[in-house]
């Protein structure tokens, strides 16, 4: 799940990971105490490759597709390693 803030800016990440280690009193946490700041990304220019070889070196399943400008980064998509799969990357 993305975080952004009112402006629709990415702030982190809570992935199925941040979930499971703070699963004890996760319902007395606020958000930016379990999630993971300054997700992986890639812009939306980048070629498939690239989103592969981030995928796994990082070893994660997915990577927000953002926009950057002075003010952060902005989500415009998600690739997940299937979606590459799938199409055959």
């Amino acid at each position: 799940v993305g975080i952004t803030d009112k402006n629709g800016y990415l702030q982190g990440v809570i992935t199925d990971g941040d979930l499971r280690r703070n699963i004890d009193g996760i319902h007395l946490k606020k958000v930016e105490e379990v999630m993971t700041v300054e997700p992986k990304s890639i812009s939306p220019d980048s070629i498939a490759e690239v989103a592969i070889c981030m995928l796994n070196e990082n070893k994660i399943s997915s990577l927000f597709v953002v926009k950057r400008d002075d003010r952060g980064v902005f989500p415009v998509g998600l690739i997940h390693i299937l979606d590459l799969i799938k199409a055959g990357v």
